[in-house]
């Protein structure tokens, strides 16, 4: 779905589409464009609203596209597998793409291999290697 708004003091509009857990979440593509991370995509009502404000008759706009479902308050949590391969954790997402998540031997330097489980490796998590003592 389409959903007109302000974001920034600007006219704006973003998308609103429903997954597999059978909830509604938004997703605004401007947005992720600008920074290159998801912080917009699959997100919940709580953090979304923040930013943005959707055309509805109960904030007064009567420029509405039409009635809206319930939205997710929380952001949409991806489904994933953990592994963990020569003392590097691995989440596996959607059964074919591995994201290295961290190391749990606090090892001070790692080889991190093209694939896990015969998924390719394609990202590493900003928080990956950080360690608290």
């Amino acid at each position: 779905m389409v959903i007109s708004g302000v974001a920034n003091d600007e006219n704006h509009i973003w998308n609103l589409v429903k997954l597999d857990d059978e909830k509604y979440y938004y997703i605004d593509c401007t947005w992720n464009d600008i920074n290159g991370y998801f912080d917009y995509f699959c997100v919940g009502s709580d953090f979304f609203d923040i930013e943005h404000t959707k055309n509805s008759l109960e904030n007064g706009s009567y420029d509405y596209l039409y009635e809206l479902p319930e939205i997710s308050t929380s952001d949409y949590k991806y489904p994933y597998e953990e592994y963990i391969v020569d003392g590097i954790k691995y989440n596996i997402y959607f059964e074919r793409e591995a994201v290295v998540m961290g190391d749990t031997l606090n090892q001070s330097s790692i080889i991190i291999p093209d694939f896990v489980e015969n998924k390719k490796v394609v990202s590493i998590d900003g928080a990956a290697f950080c360690h608290y003592n």
